[in-house]
């Protein structure tokens, strides 16, 4: 089953190497993903299902390289 991410969440990478960033619907900065390590660093607190979907979403999308 594909996670379900909510649309309150959004993804953006500034630049190609750059980490991939997790903004909630306000631009917070809730998490930095490393594609090159497969690691998220949260800075802010969340349900753990919704770490789950979002970490799952980020390895579909941005596969470990």
């Amino acid at each position: 089953m594909k996670p379900h991410i909510a649309p309150a969440f959004h993804f953006k990478r500034l630049n190609p190497k750059g980490p991939v960033q997790v903004l909630n619907h306000q631009s917070y900065v809730m998490a930095e993903y490393n594609q090159s390590t497969g690691t998220v660093s949260w800075q802010r607190f969340l349900l753990a299902t919704q770490k789950t979907n979002i970490e799952s979403w980020l390895l579909q999308h941005y596969p470990v390289s």
